[in-house]
């Protein structure tokens, strides 16, 4: 029973000092100012309470006084002082509490975009870039959006997509051809892969005036501009203007505006591809419609007997040269087993229906479609009758189809920098493997890494020395964990790893390998010996959970780690 009281009381105090600790000083404080006004202005008051002590004639009443004075006054600085410490706390809390909540609204806003402009058909990229201008515009709290394109040379560019807030007059069609030469200092840093970011208009330096001006005229007063790269090549720029008021920008507003950087230059691609592939197959499509037919017959010993003048438009031989010798010379050698196998069943009564390659005179592929028949002579099969079409076109085409979707998986599929799986690659992944988890329950650790200090290196070195620090790091992940484990970039130099058939410790063994190879080993760039780390937080997937709260779980123990080294 006593244990109980003393849990109980305990609890009470708990609550007090949780919920009203802040009232509790001020109290306090006011106590103490009410003891020495009372002191100082009401001294019959402490006299009488002077007579109710035993052993006053031992003691001088003034010092008595001085010694209440002197504590109380004390005693109010140190709660005052306490009272200023809890308030620091408390703002401290909420701020943290805030950039958490950002945070996790960063990592969805990508994820989302990166999901749907993956999936996005052709005919409607244009309207999803627009669309993708204007939510980071409004995550960002900011009144304009835009990318800008070079020419093929790098002399010129235009502003091709923009979105702009409600009262705010869209400068796109007045930011078409523009010359570089313009924008020199500007051009100066873009070219060296360098963010711009201005976010005092006035405040830019001299060798910025031509800029300055431009800007002025436009009345932005600050502006953020990531470079868009595609292939280490500098292609555009994607930025955010403020026309309304000054401002600045988060290192996540940063971030974000990289990936979504990333995610418009390969869609900018894949439109390009498409539109080519379209082009391409229209083209092709005419040709094979109005192509004719070539017809060629052969005796039963697979010498020419005949062959009309569109076989030698076609193959561009003298097919009078031809006649009576074997066609064998002209076909693909990986083809000749397949043909003779043909040639001996149409001999024996059967039509085929098949595709081959022949050369013509300048050995170039021909591609052929092929309806061959027995050709009959008094009933007798002396030969084969063949009706080829040249469907070289057609198989170009389908060449080319083949290896743009390839093209295409692995812009999907794997990031371009790092060589990494992508968000949709990986997230594809844990989707089996949660299947599987539900029949077999075997378990399985999300891992999300960080790079610590990254941005001072980029700041220090150069766009360059980020990048290199990156492939090394993904290299470093790659060659630590198993065949079974999948790599992937989250997000700027963020990563997420998926560890199958493992538990906590099993991922802690494994994140403490990467850690060790990648702090133990200085990257050279140019001279400069470079070091590097990264912190991880990790969960593990079960039942009770979805695969977001898991990511969550991870990335909420990474924020802690951070927040840890930080401190120290």
């Amino acid at each position: 029973m006593k244990t109980h009281n003393n849990s109980f009381f305990k609890n009470i105090i708990h609550s007090i000092r949780t919920k009203w600790r802040i009232e509790t000083e001020l109290v306090l404080i006011i106590i103490c100012l009410i003891i020495v006004f009372l002191i100082a202005s009401k001294y019959d008051f402490f006299e009488f309470l002077y007579q109710f002590t035993k052993n006053h004639e031992n003691y001088d009443l003034d010092e008595v006084f001085s010694v209440l004075i002197i504590l109380s006054l004390l005693f109010t600085v140190f709660a005052f002082r306490r009272w200023k410490d809890i308030r620091k706390e408390n703002a401290k809390l909420s701020l943290a509490e805030y950039q958490l909540s950002l945070h996790i609204e960063f990592q969805k806003l990508i994820t989302e975009i990166s999901t749907r402009v993956i999936n996005i058909k052709p005919e409607k990229l244009d309207k999803e870039i627009n669309r993708v201008l204007q939510e980071i515009a409004e995550f960002a709290d900011i009144d304009r959006s835009y990318v800008f394109l070079f020419n093929d040379d790098k002399t010129e560019m235009s502003n091709i997509y923009e979105w702009c807030i409600e009262g705010i007059e869209p400068q796109i069609d007045n930011l078409k051809d523009l010359s570089v030469d313009i924008f020199p200092w500007w051009m100066k840093k873009l070219k060296r892969f360098e963010n711009i970011y201005i976010p005092f208009v006035e405040m830019l330096p001299g060798e910025a005036k031509s800029e300055r001006k431009i800007l002025r005229d436009q009345d932005i007063k600050s502006l953020i501009v990531v470079p868009l790269i595609y292939a280490e090549d500098l292609i555009g720029f994607l930025g955010l203007d403020s026309v309304k008021k000054e401002t600045t920008w988060s290192e996540n507003i940063i971030s974000l505006l990289h990936v979504v950087g990333d995610v418009i230059v390969n869609t900018l691609e894949h439109k390009i591809i498409t539109e080519e592939l379209q082009r391409s197959e229209e083209r092709y499509r005419t040709m094979i419609e109005n192509a004719n037919d070539m017809i060629w017959m052969i005796d039963r010993e697979g010498n020419f007997i005949y062959a009309n003048s569109q076989a030698e438009s076609i193959t561009g031989h003298k097919l009078k040269k031809w006649k009576n010798k074997p066609f064998t010379p002209l076909i693909h050698q990986d083809d000749l087993d397949k043909v003779n196998d043909i040639f001996q069943n149409v001999l024996s009564g059967k039509p085929q229906h098949y595709y081959l390659r022949i050369y013509d005179k300048d050995k170039k592929l021909i591609y052929l479609s092929i309806n061959s028949a027995p050709l009959y002579e008094n009933d007798i099969i002396i030969g084969t009758v063949n009706f080829s079409r040249d469907i070289t076109y057609r198989k170009m085409a389908e060449m080319i189809k083949e290896k743009t979707n390839k093209k295409l998986l692995l812009l999907a599929r794997t990031d371009s920098l790092t060589k990494l799986a992508t968000r949709r690659s990986i997230l594809e992944k844990i989707e089996y493997e949660i299947k599987k988890f539900e029949r077999s329950n075997e378990p399985f650790v999300i891992v999300i890494g960080d790079l610590d200090d990254f941005k001072p290196i980029n700041d220090k070195y150069g766009h360059n020395a980020g990048d290199m620090i990156l492939k090394y790091v993904s290299k470093a992940m790659l060659s630590s964990v198993r065949k079974q484990d999948v790599v992937s970039r989250w997000g700027g130099d963020e990563f997420l790893l998926f560890l199958p058939q493992t538990d906590m410790e099993g991922g802690r063994i494994i994140i403490d390998k990467i850690k060790n190879k990648i702090e133990n080993t200085q990257i050279t760039f140019q001279d400069h010996n470079i070091s590097t780390s990264i912190t991880f937080g990790l969960s593990v997937f079960d039942k009770f959970m979805d695969i977001d709260q898991c990511i969550k779980i991870a990335d909420m123990e990474l924020y802690e780690k951070k927040k840890s080294k930080k401190n120290n």
